[in-house]
């Protein structure tokens, strides 16, 4: 009798079936964690912009009030006081990904005051859903303008 070497067909099929199953595992977790750091960055980045304007009107940067435009899938940090008197050549538009979308308590338009940074157009909260996942992220803005997260 010969001695034969390599694997039956059942271990084989036990490893395969293994390989499967955490391929699957390690794509669904990815998966969620892309995910949620989309929503991490969005959150960030509006954080960021609300900050400039506010920055930039309380030093008077080009002697002009510094605003936020809040659409549901973008943002737009502007010079002026109301989006339809801008100076456009300012504009920073910044676009949510695909399935992101944010809302605002408060209107569409964030300004603050000058020399203090107090929110003008009083407080408010600005919530970035994901639609595919239906989770949120909150951005209060108070009426000192202070910026914060839920």
């Amino acid at each position: 009798m010969t001695k034969q070497f390599g694997f039956t067909l059942v271990e084989v099929i036990i490893v395969v079936a293994l390989i499967t199953t955490l391929s699957v595992i390690s794509t669904a977790l990815t998966g969620r964690a892309f995910a949620n750091h989309q929503l991490e960055l969005a959150e960030d980045g509006l954080i960021e912009v609300l900050r400039r304007a506010q920055l930039r009107t309380m030093y008077g940067e080009s002697d002009d009030m510094w605003s936020v435009r809040i659409d549901s899938t973008s943002y737009t940090l502007f010079k002026g006081a109301t989006y339809g008197s801008r100076d456009t050549n300012y504009d920073e538009v910044h676009t949510l990904s695909g399935q992101l979308s944010i809302s605002n308590s408060g209107g569409n338009t964030i300004r603050f005051d000058f020399g203090n940074g107090d929110a003008a157009s009083g407080a408010q909260t600005l919530t970035i859903t994901d639609e595919n996942t239906s989770r949120t992220v909150a951005v209060t803005i108070n009426a000192i303008g202070t910026i914060s997260t839920l």
